[in-house]
């Protein structure tokens, strides 16, 4: 399979950071992705880049792409607008046309995305669009993100945390929408944003995907596609609205749908009027791993020739390169404008990386891990490596601590490594979990959406019934998918002759933070500093969380005298 990372430049010189795959010279159709919006596109990543795969699997080229302010393209996303969503989906088209001029033209929209597409598939001349749940009226969607919003701050039940939050956003123009801040402009073109009454014409071919647990169409899908045009295909994809889900979901019924839309043949008449983008060169690597997959990385260099420690930052279990609501490439940043350069990268399976995500465990993680240090080692043997873990990313840090060169480690809400399941943990899960079911079903709307089937129950079931089903991961027989026998015991001894440096963060709101922390103290040879930030949760879904766990973390860096350890 070939993926070529790369970064293309808009209209108005924004860096767009994006994944490129085709497999021949003259692809039958070019098809650009169209992200949804904030948390809902890191949940939704990897299953639009299996949709890409099978795409590209049939002959297709496909460029997926983060909006500016998004990801890794330039920008902050306090500054985005939808505006400039538009303009960036528009450069993203005329980059493909340049590539490929004589292949038809599609778009694949997912919520946000989807509504993003709709408005500019005339303009751009798209021969077939491809719509997932495209959200219709922008004032009910900020509804939901709001209340969404206060349900987290009441699961955390500390209320400390979040008002700090609101006031800073108030002063700095933005909402800090759960680590996210949503600036005006966006928040008032979200408010007026309104498809059902006003909906685009488009000549090309369509399809609207409905992606829900029951069959029947919705109404207002039907009538919005009719809106689009009367040829428009509708069909119900019967699978978890995989956007708000934390665990993988299987992404076939989705692939099936898209597989049997039948496309409409590029329009030569259209495609003249392609103009070029230039591609500049980014700080986009690929990897192999020792399996060898192509692992795809972004390294953020500082500006300093001679620069400090260098930072490799490992995401959580189901999340890749950006973490939680950007939060790594925030951190990464930050930390160059501090000297200190950085490379993320998304382990195989996760992310744009190779891989099957079934198949992924905490011990592939680790070696590809490994990889990526010994990249960082060839390209300077002489500076030390900080390994920077977010939740199961510490797990990762923790299995190849004593890699040569490795001189310490910042965890962020590190949790037991390679836990087995218990009673006590599964309870507190179960509680968790109960207590945000609870609260929803308080609602006449939850009671609306069971009633008609729009509520994944099954879903529902397994998270409470498994506290979330995240220690699966943990289980060790050799099998694939599973840890091989003896993992966890054989990278316990290894580590116990490991002795560094370490930082501890914590959020007090975290359910697992007593335990884990006790865990850790009991573990490594060299005490560890400990920073708690108060109010918190696990993924430090607030922006006064997040510039504590920044300014604690660089505050313990600037203080180490870090040494390369052979």
């Amino acid at each position: 399979m070939k993926i070529e990372p790369l970064f293309f430049q808009s209209q108005n010189g924004r860096r767009l950071c994006g994944v490129w795959r085709a497999s021949t010279p003259a692809p039958g159709n070019c098809w650009i992705i169209c992200p949804p919006f904030a948390e809902e596109e890191k949940s939704a990543h990897r299953t639009l880049v299996e949709l890409a795969d099978s795409l590209f699997a049939k002959g297709d080229a496909v460029l997926g792409f983060a909006y500016s302010g998004t990801g890794d393209s330039d920008g902050e996303f306090e500054n985005a607008s939808l505006t400039n969503w538009c303009e960036d989906i528009l450069n993203a088209c005329e980059y493909s046309r340049a590539r490929h001029p004589q292949s038809a033209l599609g778009l694949i929209g997912l919520r946000l995305g989807a509504s993003l597409a709709a408005q500019v598939a005339e303009q751009i001349g798209a021969d077939n669009i491809i719509l997932i749940e495209p959200i219709l009226r922008g004032r009910s969607f900020l509804m939901q993100l709001g209340a969404r919003k206060k349900l987290r701050a009441m699961m955390t039940e500390e209320e400390g945390g979040s008002q700090k939050a609101e006031v800073r956003s108030q002063d700095a123009k933005f909402e800090d929408l759960d680590g996210w801040p949503l600036g005006e402009t966006l928040r008032e073109e979200l408010r007026v944003l309104d498809l059902s009454s006003h909906p685009p014409k488009i000549k090309g071919g369509v399809l609207a995907l409905q992606v829900s647990p029951r069959e029947q169409i919705s109404p207002a899908l039907e009538q919005f596609a009719r809106a689009l045009n009367e040829g428009a295909s509708t069909q119900a994809v019967v699978m978890p609205p995989f956007w708000n889900r934390l665990d993988h979901v299987d992404s076939s019924p989705l692939i099936e749908a898209v597989a049997n839309f039948e496309t409409q043949k590029s329009s030569e008449e259209i495609h003249s009027h392609a103009l070029p983008i230039s591609e500049i060169k980014g700080e986009i690597i690929t990897l192999q791993n020792p399996a060898a997959q192509t692992l795809v990385a972004i390294h953020q260099k500082s500006k300093v020739k001679d620069q400090r420690s260098k930072l490799l930052f490992l995401h959580g279990w189901t999340g890749y390169r950006t973490g939680p609501h950007q939060m790594l490439v925030r951190a990464s940043r930050h930390f160059a404008g501090a000297e200190y350069s950085g490379l993320r990268f998304d382990f195989a399976g996760r992310g744009d990386s190779e891989g099957d995500a079934k198949l992924t465990t905490l011990a592939t993680m680790a070696d590809d891990a490994r990889a990526m240090i010994r990249y960082l080692r060839e390209e300077n043997p002489h500076a030390p490596i900080v390994l920077v873990g977010l939740c199961s990313g510490c797990e990762v840090a923790f299995a190849v601590a004593d890699e040569v060169g490795v001189s310490g480690l910042m965890l962020w809400s590190a949790p037991v490594f390679a836990a087995g399941q218990s009673s006590e943990r599964l309870a507190r899960k179960r509680s968790t979990h109960l207590k945000d079911y609870a609260r929803k079903m308080l609602r006449p709307a939850t009671w609306a959406k069971v009633l008609s089937g729009r509520v994944d129950v099954k879903g529902i079931g397994k998270v409470v019934g498994q506290g979330g089903g995240e220690e699966q991961k943990n289980i060790e027989s050799g099998e694939a998918g599973h840890l091989p026998s003896g993992w966890r015991d054989d990278a316990m001894q290894r580590f116990s002759k490991v002795r560094l440096p370490s930082l501890l963060v914590y959020g007090t709101a975290d359910p697992t933070t007593e335990e884990a922390l006790a865990w850790h103290r009991g573990q490594l040879r060299v005490a560890p500093e400990i920073h708690l930030v108060d109010g918190a949760n696990h993924s430090y879904y607030g922006l006064d969380w997040e510039a504590e766990v920044f300014a604690a973390s660089e505050k313990w860096l600037s203080c180490q005298d870090l040494e390369i350890k052979q």
